[in-house]
């Protein structure tokens, strides 16, 4: 007979610590929004029911505290995520975004598959373009359009972070790209400001793998083995 523990229901959800914190103290990334729970795991209202086996392995269980804390963790990511647009100057719908940029739906949400322009799924489904990533042209004779490096910038953490997780890492002040005043300042003010360089040098901070700086192990020669 399987023994299980009790699942501790006071503790808070925690988020994952990326390589860029843990090498870098002066990387902040906002709190992501966790793993949905997939349609294999079955509810239990079993309250000594434990999401996983002493060895580690998870046995698809779910108990009712779980949700519980799902749906906090849900809650806590969708403030976030609100507070972040709308202290950048809130965001467009499609049809909007359209309208501002002087193109088609259609064009919009190509841009977005292709990388040129971030969108945030919000609570209820409703998709969000940030105003943030679009600057008004130089001489002013035109409609504003994306940052172009935004597409540079999707392309290479595209495989590590979603539409929210990229906004939040972009419109949160980092202290690894100072103001000249000092202050931490955002990715998007920093484009603003025209230093692309310590952003692109942000990004492909984050964007290098873990253990890409760990020497390579050689392969022993023939010689060595005989």
């Amino acid at each position: 007979m399987r023994c299980t523990a009790p699942v501790d229901t006071t503790a808070e959800p925690s988020a994952p610590v990326t390589r860029a914190q843990r090498h870098s103290p002066g990387i902040t990334v906002e709190p992501a929004l966790p793993p949905r729970a997939s349609g294999r795991h079955r509810r239990s209202r079993n309250p000594t029911a434990s999401p996983k086996h002493p060895d580690g392995r998870g046995d698809g269980v779910m108990t009712d505290d779980d949700d519980d804390l799902l749906a906090a963790a849900f809650r806590r990511g969708a403030e976030i995520l609100t507070s972040l647009l709308e202290a950048s100057g809130g965001g467009w719908s499609a049809a909007e975004a359209a309208a501002a940029l002087q193109i088609t739906r259609h064009t919009v949400r190509r841009w977005h598959a292709q990388g040129r322009l971030l969108a945030i799924s919000m609570p209820g489904g409703v998709v969000v373009y940030p105003r943030v990533q679009c600057r008004a042209a130089a001489d002013g004779s035109g409609p504003p359009r994306p940052y172009p490096q935004l597409l540079q910038i999707t392309q290479r953490l595209r495989s590590r972070m979603k539409g929210g997780e990229l906004f939040a890492l972009l419109a949160t002040p980092q202290p690894m790209l100072p103001a000249p005043d000092g202050r931490p300042q955002t990715a998007f003010e920093a484009l603003a400001s025209d230093d692309v360089a310590s952003v692109l040098a942000l990004v492909e901070w984050i964007g290098t793998p873990a253990d890409a700086e760990a020497p390579r192990a050689s392969r022993p020669s023939r010689a060595d083995s005989l």
